[in-house]
């Protein structure tokens, strides 16, 4: 063993500074273009004479502010000035703003995995030097574009992408750890706890199936449907019945011009049952016609085929939240618990189409058609499932929906306003327990998010920043009144 103060074999000595002198220029090389920005921190490592330098982890941009970093980089001007000036501050102009931050960002740290502190920074200033580009529907308002608790937003799909072409020596994570497995909702099967005994459930099932829907029976209906409606719902939880096996055990729910459907969504998200007809028809609609009109001419003008104003605006919102990139080129293998097929591999049907309107959420026929051979021919030529719907007659003068769900109709009191078939339409879906048509998950992500408010469901990307638009909506007492048209 050699004792401290010994003397160091030449050759040995000539090795090792060798070796430290060639990881020193290494690390200079690798890192000489940072060593004079803003935000680097000596450190002393080792002896004094030994300097490592750190970057402040909670700096998104050498030029300190988003409006610095803006004014300093190419294009950046064009965006301050909309951001400043424009009435609609729209998605395609929200991704060059995110493209141009995030390049800075990463140049910044010379990495394309920023520490955490950085990205969450970046999210505050954006929000806070630019109030209007805030989410509402969030605590802070800065979450769509990092939420520090999903680790996901704007800025870092944006990261995704640059990740995408880097060699893969250079990425920190393989594909498949980056996939994160979606949080699906259940219901405890504890929730759905009767008090009755499976007899006698039995025998309040067969009087309430068997009972004629007078306006005398009513309230005897009501009540077995509240008794049974425990057992009910658990069945449907657990046992997913289809549409038809739903209905052909509790026909009641038909009836009364959706009242019973009513009921049961009331009965089990009670904070959310009239948000709906609250909210769309005074803050939603008349933004969605402003930006439409805009924005958005060549729909606007073909949406007029619509003549009742919420209606109008609702199937405008649809085309605005078409279906994601990553299920394009699917076939549909229709996602509620329904019938299956067996599918051949030809003539797959694209999921995406700029159709207006959307054929899965509202079909329009004209006045006099037999809606029976109607859904009964369109059932027959559609080799997927075939989610809930609404059906829209159209006379010359007169509109009437209809909520059509494997051949099972709901019918709406005449006085009904076609966004009342909607809301029902809606609700049929939790009640029956259903998942949405793959072409529809953005448009129903909205309207679960943002007008019924259901807790346990998270804004898409796309989805917030269409929100984030209307949500920051100046209207005048005369802006885009559809009337006028």
């Amino acid at each position: 063993m050699s004792r401290k103060n010994e003397p160091i074999d030449a050759t040995v000595f000539l090795e090792i500074t060798k070796e430290n002198f060639s990881t020193s220029t290494q690390n200079f090389n690798e890192n000489e273009n940072l060593q004079v920005d803003q935000g680097f921190s000596p450190i002393a490592a080792g002896t004094s004479a030994e300097k490592v330098f750190v970057r402040d982890r909670h700096q998104f941009s050498r030029y300190g502010t988003v409006v610095a970093t803006l004014k300093a980089k190419p294009g950046g001007q064009d965006l301050l000035k909309s951001l400043r000036s424009d009435i609609i501050f729209d998605d395609k102009k929200r991704k060059a703003l995110v493209r141009l931050l995030m390049s800075e960002l990463v140049d910044h740290h010379a990495t394309h995995y920023p520490p955490e502190e950085a990205k969450i920074a970046l999210a505050k200033a954006i929000v806070t030097e630019f109030p209007r580009l805030k989410d509402s529907f969030f605590e802070n308002g800065w979450e769509p574009y990092y939420d520090k608790n999903s680790k996901k937003g704007f800025l870092e799909y944006r990261l995704y992408t640059m990740r995408s072409s880097l060699s893969p020596s250079k990425k920190m994570y393989s594909k498949a750890a980056m996939k994160r497995k979606e949080k699906e909702t259940h219901s405890s099967s504890s929730q759905f706890v009767s008090g009755l005994t499976e007899a006698e459930i039995t025998q309040k099932v067969s009087v309430m199936k068997n009972c004629n829907p007078t306006d005398q029976n009513k309230e005897k209906i009501i009540t077995l449907l509240e008794e049974t409606r425990s057992f009910r719902r658990q069945w449907i939880e657990q046992s997913s019945p289809t549409i038809s096996e739903i209905f052909t055990q509790y026909p009641r729910l038909l009836d009364y011009d959706g009242e019973m459907i009513e009921r049961e969504f009331d009965s089990l998200h009670p904070k959310s049952a009239d948000n709906f007809m609250k909210k769309f028809p005074t803050f939603y609609a008349p933004r969605i016609y402003h930006y439409v009109k805009q924005c958005k001419p060549t729909l606007y003008t073909e949406s007029a085929i619509i003549k009742d104003e919420n209606l109008r605006a609702l199937m405008m919102l649809c085309t605005l939240l078409p279906v994601s990139n990553s299920i394009i080129t699917r076939k549909g293998k229709g996602k509620g618990k329904k019938r299956e097929h067996e599918e051949s591999n030809e003539n797959p049907e694209p999921l995406k189409t700029n159709a207006f309107p959307n054929k899965d959420l509202l079909k329009i026929v004209a006045y006099g058609t037999d809606l029976t051979n109607y859904v009964k021919d369109l059932k027959e030529r559609q080799i997927t499932n075939i989610q809930p719907y609404l059906v829209l007659v159209k006379g010359q003068d007169t509109e009437t929906c209809f909520v059509e769900g494997d051949n099972w109709f709901i019918k709406m009191n005449q006085k009904s306003t076609p966004i009342a078939a909607f809301n029902l339409l809606y609700k049929l879906f939790y009640v029956l327990n259903l998942k949405y048509p793959d072409n529809l998950q953005n448009f129903y992500n909205f309207i679960d998010c943002y007008i019924f408010a259901m807790k346990e469901v998270q804004p898409r990307s796309s989805v917030s920043s269409l929100h984030v638009v209307f949500n920051n909506t100046l209207l005048n007492d005369t802006a885009d009144d559809p009337s006028s048209d």
